[in-house]
């Protein structure tokens, strides 16, 4: 499950690099001219973990205009589990004069993996190439009439053109999962500005938030009067900041983040299987406890505050089974083809047929799923990158990940409703971020295809979960992303199978 994580912190980064440009005085025919280019110092944690870079240039196109390109730059550096990462991302967006983004370039490298998109607006539609590893796909995605960025707004309220509480939305293009998004620009300014040190100069800024409707997560950005960015904070995702900073001090030597895929308990727990229930009392450090851990079928959240209890049971067996094959009605997102499920292929639908040959029953189908990937599927403790179920297929190795992953594309090629989810999983005196996967059945049931579990144990703490449509994997990493090193986990009681 690491490796989910940190793609959660990879692709929000990436996402909120693109209004991230440094901002200059206006000009006759441009509002935004081109300046010095603009270094960022990106903290986790309140640790310095890498760097942000912001530029501006005038680029001639063939009609013998000019566009506005912006370029930003990003790296981090962490360490999970003693193993160092080092996260990359580079965008190229081109506006016209109105700052619309004309064409759209994202070079990213997802731990080991390559995935590069190239978007371009023709009209009223955006037409994207988008390759990864193996993969190529193309997109034709029509926009709506207020497509566009942020900048203008950001501009505006620079310049005292937006009231303070004033709002105003835009819809935006997110490369990096293919697809249109709200977002919300408020001017949250209220009385004096804060102060920044930039280059050893006090600067005045004022504060500015954005938030997407599609990931939910928001950023303040703070900006002087005239439009300089000198500060970026993402409160909801490791409390991340990117501060303006000198070059030499952007690019100075870091001591690499160090993160654990774990969360210590104050005592030992019994084997996890054994587990029919948990209590936990839970402590958040920044967000409530309710905005990080969900309430569902089998767990509790009780209190609010940065303080609560958390009370789970095992998934216990399904009350009515469906048979086979079940009615898509009602259920065409769980079972849909994606790019990291693509169930449609042949040879998903091959496998999934001979897997569940005989079955008539959807849960003895969906089991005989799960016994396949555990059984065949050789387990590494954190495979390097991120592959769709074909890949899996080829490779025939990886973590939870690739087990929940490849059960649930198998279990959808069978007809099953399936989705991918992550949590934290109790193994002693701590509990792993990690990833099973639940499926219809007649309801909705819960199995961990890489303990081979038929029916997950009270120690499946549940933060997330995916249709693997590339949105709502993105939005189900940036929800179990928000927890590391922002969650403390007590046992107050537990009781065990004959307990």
């Amino acid at each position: 499950m690491k490796r989910a994580v940190l793609l959660s912190l990879l692709g929000s980064w990436a996402m909120l690099s693109f209004g991230s440009a440094a901002l200059a005085d206006a000009l006759v025919d441009w509002p935004l001219t081109p300046g010095e280019p603009s270094w960022y110092r990106v903290s986790l944690q309140g640790r310095p973990a890498g760097y942000l870079y912001s530029t501006l240039r005038f680029v001639s196109v063939q009609d013998g205009g000019q566009l506005l390109e912006a370029t930003q730059r990003l790296r981090l550096k962490v360490t999970v589990s003693g193993i160092p990462v080092t996260i990359e991302a580079d965008t190229s967006t081109r506006y016209d004069r109105e700052l619309r983004p004309l064409a759209i370039r994202a070079h990213i490298n997802k731990l080991g993996v390559i995935a590069q998109s190239s978007c371009r607006w023709a009209g009223e539609a955006l037409h994207m190439v988008t390759t990864e590893g193996s993969q190529r796909r193309e997109q034709t995605i029509p926009v709506p009439a207020d497509y566009g960025s942020d900048l203008p707004t950001l501009l505006a309220i620079a310049r005292g053109e937006v009231k303070p509480g004033e709002s105003r939305s835009v819809t935006i293009f997110d490369p990096q999962v293919g697809a249109l998004d709200k977002l919300t620009i408020t001017n949250v300014s209220s009385g004096e500005p804060r102060t920044f040190m930039v280059d050893g100069r006090p600067v005045a800024a004022k504060p500015v938030c954005e938030r997407s409707e599609n990931l939910g997560v928001g950023s303040l950005l703070w900006l002087t009067a005239e439009g300089e960015m000198v500060c970026l904070e993402m409160p909801e995702l490791m409390e991340a900041v990117a501060e303006k900073v000198t070059e030499a001090e952007a690019l100075a030597e870091l001591t690499p983040l160090v993160l654990s895929n774990s969360i210590i308990l104050d005592r030992e727990l019994p084997a996890s299987r054994t587990l029919q229930s948990l209590t936990l009392q839970a402590q958040a450090t920044t967000q409530e406890v309710t905005d990080l851990i969900p309430t569902t079928a089998r767990q509790r959240v009780e209190g609010s505050g940065l303080e609560a209890r958390i009370l789970l049971r095992a998934q216990p067996s399904p009350g009515q089974t469906l048979p086979l094959p079940l009615k898509r009605e009602g259920f065409e997102s769980d079972l849909q083809s994606t790019p990291l499920a693509p169930v449609d292929n042949p040879r998903l639908r091959d496998l999934a047929g001979q897997i569940t040959a005989g079955q008539t029953d959807s849960y003895q189908a969906a089991l005989a799923v799960s016994h396949w990937v555990y059984q065949n599927l050789q387990k590494v403790e954190s495979h390097p990158s991120p592959i769709n179920a074909l890949q899996i297929l080829d490779q025939m190795r990886g973590d939870c990940s690739e087990h929940a992953l490849l059960a649930a594309a198998l279990c959808r090629a069978a007809g099953i409703p399936a989705r991918m989810v992550t949590g934290l999983a109790a193994q002693r005196n701590k509990v792993y971020y990690h990833a099973w996967l639940e499926v219809y059945v007649g309801e909705w049931v819960e199995l961990d295809p890489t303990w081979k579990e038929n029916l997950v144990d009270a120690g499946h703490l549940r933060l997330a979960d995916s249709d693997l449509d590339p949105l709502s994997f993105m939005r189900m990493n940036l929800e179990t992303g928000r927890t590391l090193g922002a969650l403390r986990l007590q046992v107050l009681d537990f009781q065990t199978v004959g307990g």
